[in-house]
């Protein structure tokens, strides 16, 4: 392999590493969003039956 096969490999290789981190970053950020969306609806679901009310 050439110097320039070898320099687009790693090249090749530090985005895809680039990528993947991106990837976990925005795999954690859903699983937040989720649990805050989940700790929403269980206030939303209290202060529904505080209040009295089917909504």
């Amino acid at each position: 392999m050439n110097k320039t096969q070898e320099l687009i490999q790693q090249s090749l290789a530090l985005e895809i590493a680039n990528k993947t981190l991106q990837l976990a970053g925005l795999e954690a950020e859903l699983k937040q969003a989720r649990e805050t969306i989940a700790n929403l609806e269980s206030q939303l679901e209290t202060a529904s039956k505080l209040k009295g009310g089917d909504e």
